[in-house]
């Protein structure tokens, strides 16, 4: 998944989890050495943890889904109720030692596929247009990858339509794509060489073969990277379209 990420947006969210997780370790140890002096420096060191964990996040955006990361917030709810106990006993810093112990043996890795997982599709809105995003976002984040796909070829033809002026009702699928871009008689024209018009008829009448029906007939189970790929490439063909539909919009004036 990180593959969708640019290089300096993977480089930050790298530096970003590594800090967070350097501190988890580093208070983990603190409590499993029972290194502090007394109740505050635990609660201080818990403060820096909270605010490395606050670092993770762009706090311009929207957190991701709370299930999402559940594990995590169940530990830091742990901890808190720990620190806030009247009486603060060498058990309990050896309890908060090995709560964050059990959330790396048994959570650690589920919790980094998540957090990469909800970086990338808070990315994805800056890929894909607003409602196709709206549309597919939460069925990727929940592995509905086949849904996504077919979904996201749904918004194209609803996009197709819409460019046209056609009701759902009139042309959809197969004879959509023909009306807008079959050659010579095609909505849609290039004003290219022959072969252009064919081939964009022919990738639009493909991608919708290859992706979009076979979900609609049985379960494929598309891997995520590569259903969210296919995403990608709808929402380039819908910029395609609109681009083509703006172009003979200034045609049409022209003439």
């Amino acid at each position: 998944m990180t593959m969708l990420l640019l290089d300096f947006i993977a480089d930050d969210l790298l530096e970003r989890y590594t800090n967070f997780i350097s501190t988890l370790t580093w208070y983990q140890m603190y409590c499993a050495g029972n290194i502090g002096a007394g109740k505050q420096d635990y609660i201080d060191g818990f403060n820096d943890l909270d605010k490395a964990y606050e670092h993770l996040w762009d706090l311009d955006e929207q957190m991701p889904p709370e299930l999402l990361l559940k594990p995590i917030t169940n530990l830091f709810a742990s901890i808190q109720i720990t620190l806030n106990s009247k009486e603060f006993t060498d058990e309990q810093v050896a309890k908060i030692a090995s709560l964050i112990k059990k959330f790396q043996n048994k959570n650690g890795d589920t919790f980094r596929k998540n957090y990469v997982r909800a970086q990338v599709h808070e990315e994805l809105k800056f890929n894909y247009s607003t409602e196709l995003y709206k549309a597919v976002v939460h069925l990727l984040r929940n592995d509905n990858t086949d849904e996504a796909i077919s979904t996201a070829f749904k918004f194209l033809d609803n996009h197709l339509q819409k460019l046209l002026g056609l009701t759902p009702y009139q042309y959809h699928g197969e004879s959509l794509i023909n009306y807008a871009f079959s050659p010579k008689t095609g909505v849609l024209q290039l004003n290219t060489d022959p072969n252009e018009q064919l081939g964009l008829r022919n990738f639009f009448s493909g991608a919708n073969a290859v992706f979009r029906n076979p979900t609609a007939h049985r379960f494929i189970k598309y891997d995520l990277f590569f259903a969210s790929s296919v995403v990608s490439m709808v929402n380039a063909m819908s910029n395609m379209a609109t681009e083509i539909a703006k172009k003979k919009k200034r045609e049409d004036h022209a003439g």
